[in-house]
């Protein structure tokens, strides 16, 4: 039987066409290939050409000859010669959000690994193989779907019909107690686990020719993931294992009932897939027994509770220790068989879990050996912590030979649970926390309260200026101002973080507005999505801005130290961008938003009596469910099912409720050169209206201004006179969609503009109906929801 091969990454064994199409489509190494060749094949006219539908590409497959070369402009003030030449067999992956440019060149003098892509980007490619493909595997979904048709039954199996199923999938997801859910609902609790791996091959991406500015964004963009490939063999894949812990209540109001999951991730899996719960791509590993040790004397407790955990994370982690020295062979999403090897590169924890990791004191740094009074120094040039010596000295410690380190350290004596896992620095797999280390802790705990003490007036002062602000919609207006509150979320540390220095400002000592401005904007470029070595160096000069204005709140009599463990961890964030990737990948506001799906709603439907056994039960009937409805999904054609939402993914209140009066039919329209593209309705949906209907209905104060400057300045020949009475058609909305800012969000941008009409008060019978204001507003929906006035247009 003829089969087909995949000339981009050399997969063989395709039965048919159409499914060498479906790999070339689905694979997102071999779908750029692709890509590129067809940009290769258009350069060379002047006229764009549609690229082929996927109906043809195996066609492409036997006729397209790749000669390796073609031409394509650069741009002018780039240092890279404007010809590269790049080895097919070294070939490798670029960035799902690049396009490569291979030009070939006789003078090239840059390495063959060096490629240049499209948005002013370098690539270094690994020299050796990475994510070799061993073989071809029946994916799970289809292998089952074979067994019924041998069986010969309907896809519902072991449902009798789809009314049946739907039945069993409503008890399951409508919050019927178990007890009743019993008599109906028995499913097969088999769970089949399959890795999607999204980076099977390794670069670096610089931003300029010269490798001086390095980008880092996901994990396989930064060190670790080069340096442990160096360890492993040729062409080995690897699964860098993510896990989560953080213990967390489940009674309300009053008890002592509560968990301690933890959860587990990869990171070939994509930062924004990860961060989304309903992807499920964080899974739950397992429940730390919560105990109170009543067995132990209360100076013994704390201690054997410290190893019981070290104790249940061995037992979670032991299949990861012959695996990760040996490999195994794994079926990932594009059917292919490869050589994993998973190793443990990120714990994501709050400080005390972190501590409790790395058999530490909460005293002292997690991460490295500085001494507990210089945790507040800027320059402070400490050891990072070493695993084989720290098990070395906790060993020494038990045999009672009681090393100096183990002492100056601040360990623990205990049993580390990592000791025995393969290619696992430990320390080094600590990442930052955003919530807790700067939302919470620094800027919460510390900053707000030493700002307010060095303002004249203290608490009544601040919390006059905040309901003093004035207001505008793209800010929080604290109308009872901040002191009386005692329950802060993220969300509103982060809305007061972006007002608090203008609060501050003309209250205060400069020296105080400077520190508090270096941790807001260290805080800001935390976040962002995409770093690169000029970002890194601004937020390690946002970190220097507070040491350095830092001793005015000892002047002040604020502070008698600095010897603060969340203020030192901070100095760790850019050596862990470096090596993870960046910091938002790791953000323990995924754990906390995981444990109302894998904890909270488990409790919740127990009867809360011996409940860790009936969440795990209630746990895996959800995931025999989920999988169930994928695959369905994906067996029966136009079927669907709800089986979750995404927060992320609802349509704004904002955009529901503005211009609802009609539904409107719009049109797409892209403008290439600019990367960006509008949506507007075919017609008007007001006719007529003059100008002083625009400027007095809609807020529109300048607009006669702003449209004659714009007639003038696009089109000066152009003799117009436009006065009060010039009518006008009026549309109610204009969405721009906006090329992504890589540092924010890799989303694209939906930038809404909306028209709303003024109208008064109105008493109606069923109540009050508000005034609304006439205005013309932007509504930004990407990373982030944000409305902005339009200064009069």
């Amino acid at each position: 039987m003829a089969t087909y091969e995949c000339k981009y990454c050399g997969a063989h064994g395709i039965s048919t066409p159409q499914g060498l199409n479906s790999h070339v489509m689905q694979t997102a190494y071999c779908r750029t290939k692709m890509e590129l060749e067809l940009a290769k094949s258009d350069s060379g006219s002047e006229e764009q050409q549609l690229p082929p539908s996927p109906t043809n590409i195996a066609d492409d497959f036997a006729m397209d000859v790749d000669d390796g070369t073609w031409e394509e402009d650069f741009p002018p003030d780039t240092a890279l010669d404007p010809s590269m030449h790049d080895d097919p067999a070294t070939e490798m992956p670029t960035s799902q959000r690049a396009t490569v440019e291979d030009v070939e060149d006789e003078g090239d003098t840059q390495p063959a690994s060096h490629r240049w892509v499209k948005d002013y980007r370098w690539i270094e490619e690994w020299a050796g193989n990475a994510g070799t493909v061993k073989g071809k595997a029946v994916g799970g979904f289809e292998a089952y779907r074979r067994e019924q048709e041998e069986r010969n039954q309907e896809p519902w199996y072991p449902f009798e019909s789809k009314d049946e199923w739907e039945l069993a999938r409503w008890l399951m997801t409508s919050g019927v107690s178990q007890k009743k859910m019993d008599s109906f609902l028995e499913l097969n609790s088999e769970t089949h686990h399959f890795v999607k791996i999204n980076a099977t091959h390794l670069y670096r991406v610089y931003k300029n020719s010269d490798g001086t500015n390095r980008e880092y964004n996901e994990m396989w963009t930064a060190d670790w993931w080069w340096e442990t490939q160096g360890f492993l063999p040729d062409g080995a894949t690897i699964a860098p294992v993510i896990l989560s812990s953080d213990k967390t209540n489940l009674s309300r109001f009053s008890g002592d009932k509560q968990a301690w999951p933890v959860y587990l991730s990869i990171g070939n899996i994509d930062k924004a897939t990860r961060r989304q719960p309903t992807a499920r791509a964080m899974v739950l590993l397992g429940y730390i027994p919560v105990c109170k040790l009543e067995c132990f004397t209360k100076a013994r407790r704390s201690l054997e509770g410290y190893q019981l955990f070290h104790e249940c994370m061995r037992k979670l982690l032991e299949p990861l220790i012959e695996a990760g020295q040996k490999g195994v062979d794994i079926v990932c999403a594009d059917g292919f068989i490869r050589t994993a090897y998973p190793i443990l590169a990120a714990y994501i924890a709050d400080y005390p879990e972190q501590c409790l990791i790395a058999c530490c004191q909460e005293n002292t740094c997690p991460q490295c050996t500085v001494k507990p009074k210089e945790r507040g120094e800027y320059r402070i040039h400490s050891v990072l912590r070493d695993p084989e010596k720290t098990i070395n000295i906790i060993t020494q410690n038990a045999n009672g030979d009681a090393p100096r380190e183990f002492k100056e350290q601040n360990l623990r004596q205990v049993n580390p649970f990592w000791r025995d896992l393969p290619h696992c620095n430990i320390f080094k797999c600590i990442t930052p926390d955003l919530l807790h280390q700067l939302h919470k802790g620094l800027f919460n705990d510390h900053i707000v309260s030493w700002a307010t003490k060095s303002v004249t007036g203290q608490e009544e002062e601040i919390d006059e200026r905040f309901r003093c602000m004035s207001l505008h919609p793209t800010l929080r207006h604290f109308k009872k101002g901040v002191s009386l509150t005692s329950q802060w979320t993220g969300t509103e540390h982060k809305n007061m973080e972006k007002v608090f220095l203008g609060v501050l400002a003309g209250a205060t000592d400069t020296r105080v507005l400077q520190a508090v401005r270096g941790v807001l904007d260290f805080t800001y470029y935390a976040h962002f999505e995409t770093h690169c070595d000029e970002t890194l160096a601004q937020l390690d000069e946002a970190w220097r801005r507070f040491h350095e204005n830092k001793e005015i709140f000892e002047e002040l009599g604020i502070r008698e130290h600095f010897n603060i463990s969340k203020l030192h961890n901070i100095k760790h964030y850019l050596d862990s961008i470096r090596s993870l990737g960046t910091a938002d990948g790791f953000n323990t506001e995924g754990t906390e938003r995981l444990h109302i799906d894998l904890a909270k709603m488990g409790y919740n439907a127990s009867n809360k009596k011996e409940y860790i056994k009936q969440m795990t039960v209630w746990l895996r009937r959800q995931e025999s469910i989920h999988r169930f409805c994928r695959y369905l999904q994906w067996a029966v054609p136009d079927y669907v099912a709800e089986v979750g939402r995404d927060e992320g993914g609802q349509e704004p209140e904002e955009e529901k409720n503005a211009g609802n009066e009609e539904e409107e039919e719009e049109e797409e329209v892209k403008d290439n050169n600019r990367n960006v593209s509008f949506s507007i309705a075919k017609k008007p949906a007001i006719v007529g209206p003059s100008v002083k209907s625009i400027i007095d209905d809609y807020g529109a104060t300048d607009f006669l201004f702003y449209l004659d400057s714009f007639i003038h300045d696009t089109l000066p020949s152009c003799s117009v006179t436009l006065t009060e009475s010039t009518k006008f058609s009026l549309y109610k909305r204009l969405v721009l969609t906006l090329p992504p800012i890589h540092e924010v969000s890799s989303q694209p941008v939906r930038d809404v503009v909306h028209a709303v009409k003024g109208a008064p008060q109105v008493v109606t019978t069923k109540g009050i109906k508000k005034a609304v204001a006439a205005r013309l507003a932007r509504y930004w929906y990407g990373f982030k929801m944000e409305k902005m006035e339009m200064m009069g247009l």
